[in-house]
């Protein structure tokens, strides 16, 4: 079942883990025991507070540890958004560019139909390019997964032909055309995190 509908897909999918939480994590809890354990031993009569308890968090470690997970997760999701809408416009560049022996025969003879030589009859195929991004938090981490092209819900039978050509129409390839630039723009975002 599974390769039949891999097979129907008509998307790229890019994909970026984010490993290493559960593992500090782990280690934080074993330093949370620690600290529990230090501050059960009764050093004083007085009455003291920590940092973290006056913040409203059972240790500091934990919060800062949280705030640093949510914003590397945020930072990943912005960057794989704006990549994702960098190949939905990769593809339509490819695909109005994408010139075919009947565009350029039927382009300028039906001014209210035909929007250029490319692929770009009627707008369709174009404007049912979609983006998404989902965040999955798997027990080894967070994946964020990022995918721009068409669904099989919005698909018309035309546009695998169009895409992919067949012994008459070149392939229009707007997928492959905008994998490596988008590949280069998410990995350009991600790389603005080290700064």
């Amino acid at each position: 079942m599974a390769e039949k509908t891999l097979k129907r897909e008509m998307a790229a999918v890019y994909t970026v883990s984010i490993q290493g939480f559960k593992r500090t994590e782990d280690q934080l809890a074993r330093l949370k025991d620690a600290i529990k354990r230090l501050r059960a031993t009764d050093y004083t009569t007085l009455t003291s507070t920590t940092i973290a308890a006056q913040l409203g968090s059972s240790d500091i470690f934990v919060t800062k540890m949280d705030d640093l997970e949510g914003r590397v997760q945020g930072a990943t999701v912005r960057a794989m958004d704006y990549a994702m809408k960098r190949g939905k416009e990769y593809q339509t560049y490819a695909l109005v560019n994408a010139v075919t022996p009947t565009g350029l025969s039927g382009y300028g003879k039906n001014p209210a139909g035909r929007r250029g030589p490319g692929r770009d009859d009627t707008g369709t195929m174009i404007d049912a390019i979609r983006t998404n991004v989902e965040v999955a938090r798997l027990a080894d981490g967070d994946q964020i997964t990022g995918w721009h092209g068409w669904s099989i819900e919005e698909r018309e039978n035309y546009f695998r032909r169009q895409e992919q050509g067949t012994r008459h129409i070149t392939p229009a390839n707007s997928l492959g055309v905008a994998i490596v630039p988008t590949t280069e723009d998410l990995k350009r975002e991600l790389g603005k995190m080290k700064r």
